[in-house]
C-alpha cells in the first residue's frame, strides 16, 4: 500500500463519504488498518516462502473458498458494490449476485484472464505470433 495510487483512491473515496471495507490476509491488519481502512482477515498469513522448505501439506491448509465466502460475505454486508484485486476471487461473485449488488473484478496482469488461447511462455513474443 503505502504511497499506491490505489490508497490515495481509496482515501479520497472515503472524502467523498463512501466507506472502504478491505479484506486481507490476518498479518496485514494492523498494516493496512494503520491507514484508516476498515479491514477483516480472509485467508491465511502471507509470507516468503524459507528456502529448502517443503511444500505445506494439503490436509493442514485451512478450506481458502470456504474462508472467502464467509469473510467476504460478512464485510460485503450493507455494502452497495464489491471490487474484487486478484484472480482467485471464488466467493465476491456470488455473494454479489446474492446481495443484488455490482461486482467488479482489478486484476494487476492480463495473463490472468480467462481465455481460450494458450498462453505465452518465455522466449515468445507474449502471443503476438498470431497477429
Amino acid at each position: 500500500m503505502g504511497t499506491c495510487s490505489r490508497c490515495w483512491r481509496w482515501r479520497w473515496r472515503r472524502a467523498l463519504g463512501q466507506q472502504v471495507r478491505l479484506c486481507v490476509p490476518p498479518n496485514f491488519l494492523d498494516w493496512v488498518g494503520g491507514y484508516g481502512f476498515e479491514v477483516a482477515p480472509m485467508g491465511v498469513e502471507m509470507r516468503l516462502p524459507r528456502s529448502g522448505a517443503p511444500a505445506t501439506p494439503r490436509e493442514t491448509m485451512p478450506d481458502l473458498i470456504t474462508d472467502q465466502f464467509e469473510s467476504v460475505a460478512a464485510a460485503a454486508d450493507g455494502c452497495d458494490a464489491i471490487l474484487g484485486a486478484n484472480a482467485h476471487q471464488y466467493a465476491a461473485p456470488s455473494i454479489a449476485e446474492l446481495a443484488g449488488i455490482p461486482y467488479v473484478n482489478a486484476l494487476y496482469a492480463a495473463v490472468a484472464l480467462p481465455s481460450p488461447r494458450p498462453r505465452a511462455t518465455a522466449g515468445s513474443r507474449s502471443g503476438l505470433d498470431a497477429w
